[in-house]
């Protein structure tokens, strides 16, 4: 009986030691698994970080394009800025200035001919419009001919092209027309 309670006590150890083993083979096993998982994040993370520092150097090599691209352009601006202020002073010079000449106006020999000419035609050109305008208009004539107005003055396409900024801003075009909202 003695041999019979030892066997038990050695098949009570030897069971226990077996779920003692399979126990630690599931913690190694989980131990390992972990440690994969960990060497693939850390994986991932320096992919990253290698991506990351390629970025930052296409992001400073293009940093560095445009800062000399526009350290270019202000130089370029300097530059323009330096003869406007140039080509202001002399017309403002040339403003003040009166135009000297060095020789008198005259026409040439062959000139004088045609500008009689065209005098003449202006000439009879004016007494034809007088002749056709009805006597109405004639004494109306006096109040028309007041001063033309600087507007009156410029020309259709330098008024086409005219940039207006400031107090003289007209109203878009809608508003004056009663466009619709």
């Amino acid at each position: 009986m003695i041999a019979l309670g030892l066997n038990c006590i050695l098949g009570f150890l030897l069971v226990c030691g077996l779920l003692m083993g399979m126990k630690l083979d599931k913690r190694l096993r989980g131990l390992r698994d972990s440690h994969a998982g960990f060497a693939k994040a850390v994986q991932e993370l320096d992919s990253a970080a290698a991506r990351t520092e390629a970025s930052l150097a296409d992001l400073r090599a293009g940093t560095e394009h445009a800062r000399t691209e526009l350290a270019a352009r202000i130089d370029q601006a300097r530059l323009l800025t330096q003869r406007l202020d140039t080509l202001t002073a002399e017309a403002a010079r040339a403003l003040e200035q009166p135009l000297a000449l060095t020789q008198p106006l005259s026409q040439p020999p062959e000139a004088r001919p045609l500008a009689d000419s065209l005098a003449a035609r202006a000439a009879a050109r004016a007494e034809r419009e007088a002749a056709l305008r009805p006597t109405a208009l004639s004494q109306r004539e006096p109040a028309a001919r007041r001063e033309p107005s600087p507007r009156s003055k410029v020309m259709v396409d330098d008024d086409l092209f005219e940039i207006v900024s400031g107090p003289e801003r007209r109203a878009p075009l809608a508003a004056v027309m009663g466009g619709r909202r």
